[in-house]
């Protein structure tokens, strides 16, 4: 989800694991092969890593050619990305915070809509107050690494906070109901 290329390893896509060896470039054997019948037995991670890409393709926001501001340039409100903790538009800072959250906005990017990216890295679930929207807009969740992938967007119910459980990303976006 960062604004440069992703960065996928060669068969995290199947689940492939190389027992901790993070540096595997002298072995040719099994723990370096890929094994394409992975594939089939982790359908469940390629289709993520699939709803992940089609994601970001889809949202021009989310791969821009010019670097963010984080300021409100155009005059719409709201900056072209915003940082946020468990208070909306404020951060925590510190060396032991261990969750955070980012907003995109989509007018910067020709679209009307944003992007809310919960992290927690902390062992226990956090509370994320989230930013108020214009006039007419609502969350939605489109990925919950700790649920999944949805296949249609799901309503957030609170207007003024997510739970976001331990060691997950939550990504929200924002559309008009039709």
């Amino acid at each position: 989800l960062g604004q440069s290329s992703p960065m996928i390893l060669a068969g995290d896509e199947m689940g492939k694991i190389q027992k901790g060896n993070n540096n595997p470039y002298c072995i040719d054997g099994p723990l370096t092969w890929l094994n394409w019948k992975d594939v089939d037995k982790n359908k469940d991670i390629y289709e993520f890593y699939r709803f992940c890409l089609k994601f970001r393709k889809d949202n021009k926001i989310l791969h821009m050619s010019d670097k963010m501001h984080m300021t409100d340039y155009k005059a719409s409100g709201y900056p072209d990305l915003s940082y946020h903790g468990e208070e909306a538009w404020k951060i925590e800072t510190d060396d032991l915070t261990r969750h955070f959250a980012m907003m995109y906005s989509g007018e910067y990017a020709g679209a009307d809509n944003f992007i809310y990216i919960a992290i927690n890295m902390h062992w226990t679930m956090h509370e994320f107050a989230l930013p108020q929207l214009p006039m007419g807009q609502k969350w939605y969740k489109c990925i919950d690494t700790g649920v999944g992938m949805y296949k249609e967007k799901e309503l957030v119910e609170s207007k003024k906070q997510i739970t976001v459980d331990e060691r997950s990303i939550v990504i929200l976006m924002s559309s008009t109901p039709l």
